[in-house]
């Protein structure tokens, strides 16, 4: 008979925070490790993208994902192609692109109605989000350009 960790059932014991519940299910989801530490913010890595998954107050979740640095050369163009896409999802409320003040990376950020989520809505929403940052990584969305 297999011993059983109790310790590890009661770390996942449903909680009294809807919100930690959600984080902890969607590591669970995707075998990350620290359900606590992505809750308060600290950043994960999926498929070699950098996440970072918050709530802020007024029922928001907010996910952040990082797209990468915009190349030196052809940076103008880069970042007029990532403006077009936010004008075309302006009026959706999806996710949109931005410059990050503190590191100068290209991120796509999100924010979602945190009690209308799911672990499962939260899992293929980040998934969507790091296919798009793996898809700029390959040529900047340049290549809608033509």
């Amino acid at each position: 008979m297999e011993a059983v960790d109790f310790r590890s059932l009661a770390e996942r014991a449903p909680s009294n925070d809807p919100y930690l519940d959600l984080i902890t299910a969607f590591c669970d989801t995707l075998k990350v490790d620290g359900p606590e530490l992505v809750a308060a913010g600290n950043p994960v890595v999926i498929n070699d993208v950098r996440v970072s998954i918050e709530s802020a107050p007024g029922d928001v979740l907010s996910i952040f994902v990082e797209m990468g640095s915009p190349p030196k050369d052809g940076e103008g163009a880069v970042l007029r192609m990532l403006m077009q896409r936010n004008f075309a999802v302006a009026t959706s409320r999806g996710p949109s692109y931005c410059v990050s003040t503190m590191t100068g990376k290209v991120l796509l950020v999100g924010h979602f109605l945190a009690s209308a989520m799911t672990p499962d809505a939260l899992v293929k929403t980040v998934e969507s989000m790091v296919d798009q940052a793996l898809e700029w990584r390959e040529g900047y969305f340049l290549w809608a350009d033509a």
